[in-house]
């Protein structure tokens, strides 16, 4: 069911660790058939604190009227990014980053035909 497959968010309770208790704001990043790179899909978010800005990147799909199949699935998946200011940070509110999406899909016949798959963001200090 394509409708669940959305960003979601939920605040960890401070005096009980394991539960969390969502957002009335669900969705907070949704599909978008009018975009070229989230028409079926978002997922996979992580955050990344810079100094003066929290960026959210997500896993997004173009349409693909058969995802059982792999010639069809081939340059739709892409990466894009959304930010907010450090100070005004909520973990539900973003603004996305004009530039999306900022991961494409490899050529045809390369590891990354389909596109590139979730992952992990992380600051490394060099």
């Amino acid at each position: 069911m394509l409708a669940a497959v959305q960003i979601r968010f939920a605040r960890l309770g401070v005096l009980c660790l394991m539960r969390f208790s969502k957002s009335s704001s669900n969705p907070v990043i949704r599909r978008d058939r009018s975009s070229t790179w989230r028409q079926d899909l978002v997922s996979d978010p992580s955050i990344l604190k810079l100094e003066d800005e929290f960026r959210l990147y997500i896993r997004g799909r173009r349409h693909v009227e058969n995802q059982y199949d792999g010639p069809s699935l081939v340059g739709s998946t892409f990466i894009g990014m959304f930010t907010i200011a450090s100070d005004q940070f909520d973990g539900v509110t973003w603004h996305e980053h004009c530039g999306n999406p900022v991961m494409e899909p490899g050529g045809p016949g390369s590891v990354d035909d389909i596109g590139p798959f979730a992952g992990n963001i992380v600051q490394v200090a060099w």
